[in-house]
């Protein structure tokens, strides 16, 4: 009865959530696979009901680290959302983030910058609706892949581009941990470059966070003081 299996679909997805709050990741896996197979029996495999759920259930193979599994399902995912929103869709670009994000875990590299790029252009091309959250998360991916590619260039370019990014946006963007390390990044590549007028800047504004957010103790504040001492200017 479809109704029944509508009842039994929430109550897994329900239970999955919980699960996964009190980190059973196992057990959240198989109530949401339970959930997913019950949905796709009763929506079909290009429902919206059925992206959600393969969405939290990739979520959950990414806790226990089984990237190639939540790749195939996040995968799946996208191209019901490219069908229901559109490939060009916020959505569509939230996804690959994800995604690329899921593939850099894997060491694949390469192939998550591509869907990084991809990402980063579909959020660009809505400049009415665009979403500076999700941009800093795709360009923070961004400049990862790069740095493990050793494209030096692309890293520091994504990286100014992020700072800025902050520096336009916050609020709504938070200032946090993220961000901190993202000015660490970019300081130490004008560091390296000895641009020292540049780089200090962005050490002490790294520093006052990581103070804010982890006490005057703390092994990343003296790590910001260690970078601070041997950047001359």
């Amino acid at each position: 009865d479809e109704n029944v299996d509508d009842f039994l679909a929430t109550n897994y997805i329900n239970l999955g959530s919980l699960q996964m709050q009190r980190g059973k990741i196992n057990d959240a896996i198989e109530s949401l696979t339970h959930a997913l197979t019950l949905r796709e029996r009763i929506a079909g495999k290009y429902d919206a009901t059925v992206m959600s759920v393969q969405g939290k259930l990739a979520m959950a193979y990414m806790q226990i680290k089984n990237y190639s599994e939540a790749f195939r399902l996040l995968k799946k995912s996208l191209k019901i959302t490219e069908n229901i929103f559109g490939i060009m869709s916020p959505e569509a670009a939230r996804k690959q983030v994800v995604m690329g994000d899921c593939l850099a875990c894997q060491n694949k590299n390469e192939l998550a910058v591509k869907v990084l790029e991809r990402a980063k252009k579909i959020i660009e091309s809505d400049p009415e609706n665009f979403d500076p959250t999700l941009m800093s998360a795709c360009l923070f991916e961004l400049t990862t892949g790069y740095q493990r590619l050793k494209d030096d260039r692309n890293t520091k370019l994504s990286l100014e581009e992020l700072v800025h990014l902050f520096d336009k946006n916050s609020p709504p963007l938070n200032r946090g941990g993220l961000y901190a390390d993202s000015l660490i990044r970019l300081a130490a590549i004008y560091d390296k470059q000895c641009l020292f007028k540049k780089a200090r800047p962005l050490y002490e504004e790294a520093l006052q966070i990581r103070e804010r957010i982890y006490g005057n103790e703390h092994k990343l504040v003296a790590e910001v003081l260690m970078r601070l001492g041997t950047c001359q200017g």
